[in-house]
């Protein structure tokens, strides 16, 4: 698929907004929607680096200053482990480390709770069980739930749970769409209702745009995504010709419907931009004030990207 942009070159920041022409895809009776080219038109935005490298000598000089010389002093192998499901002298917790299907995604919800997403075998739920002595959090393996896999996935790989509202998103693959590189999320994203409940509901599924064909560190797909307030932010690895994205493109999803409401790009002012490298790579939040800020790692360049929107 293929999607046009029309952006002035006067804007120095900028958030375009699309008004896509939607064509639904029913697939189990759920609608699966694709994006397709349609007019474009600019709203207020700006877009503003977040230089990285000054931190390293201040953390440098600190370090040193504790440890009286430039090497990082080593760790004792009995050193309590912050967010180890042992106890706080370091000792192994009965089953700990030998559970470790293949997974991607993780996410620690307001309850403290740790979810991981499982590539194949569903999802688990470590609950929080308060501190230990150190006053580290405690999850383990007695207070783990599972969940199956969702049957509109063939692979999951990112998932953001709304514990208050009871909403699951997930982010993967499936047979017919899948991530080009092995990093990537993969283009499909789903939003389930009532997640924990007996009437769990799937609310929404779509295909997001990428670039079919393209491979190793020149693919253009979704890396992962965030979910903030009433949008979800779905960040691109790569620049593609054949989609008309640049290098830090987002694209901005209503957590409504799934729906398109535009994108965010870094003007030619922000200078060069390195690709997504990490599965994590977008952080969102929502000021009570109704501003989103929106964080784009790119640690090739040493920066962090900072879009603020108010819709």
């Amino acid at each position: 698929m293929t999607i046009k942009h029309n952006v002035s070159a006067a804007l120095t920041s900028f958030i375009t907004a699309t008004g896509t022409h939607e064509r639904a895809i029913l697939i189990g009776g759920q609608a699966i929607r694709d994006w397709h080219a349609a007019q474009t038109h600019a709203l207020t935005g700006t877009a503003v680096t977040l230089p990285i490298n000054p931190l390293f000598p201040a953390l440098r000089s600190s370090r040193q200053a504790a440890s009286g010389a430039t090497r990082q002093k080593q760790i004792p192998s009995n050193t309590p482990r912050p967010l180890g499901a042992g106890d706080a002298g370091g000792a192994t917790a009965p089953g700990e480390g030998k559970d470790a299907p293949s997974l991607q995604g993780w996410w620690v919800d307001r309850a403290g709770s740790v979810w991981q997403a499982t590539e194949t075998n569903g999802l688990r739920k470590f609950s929080l069980q308060g501190l230990d002595r150190s006053g580290n959090p405690k999850w383990d393996y007695a207070h783990v739930e599972t969940f199956p896999p969702p049957a509109e996935f063939k692979q999951l790989k990112r998932l953001r749970y709304d514990a208050g509202a009871d909403v699951m998103y997930l982010g993967g693959t499936t047979n017919e769409h899948k991530n080009q590189h092995w990093k990537p999320m993969g283009p499909v994203i789903c939003r389930y209702d009532h997640w924990s409940k007996p009437d769990r509901k799937l609310r929404w599924s779509v295909v997001a745009p990428y670039a079919l064909g393209s491979q190793g560190h020149e693919s253009c797909e979704p890396m992962g995504f965030d979910v903030a307030g009433d949008y979800l932010f779905l960040p691109y690895s790569r620049p593609s010709k054949q989609l008309g994205f640049t290098t830090g493109h987002i694209e901005v999803l209503k957590t409504s419907d799934g729906s398109s409401v535009g994108h965010f790009e870094p003007s030619a002012d922000i200078g060069e931009i390195g690709l997504q490298d990490i599965r994590e790579t977008l952080t969102a939040h929502r000021r009570a004030n109704g501003e989103y800020l929106v964080f784009l790692e790119d640690d090739r360049k040493a920066k962090i990207l900072l879009f603020r929107w108010k819709p």
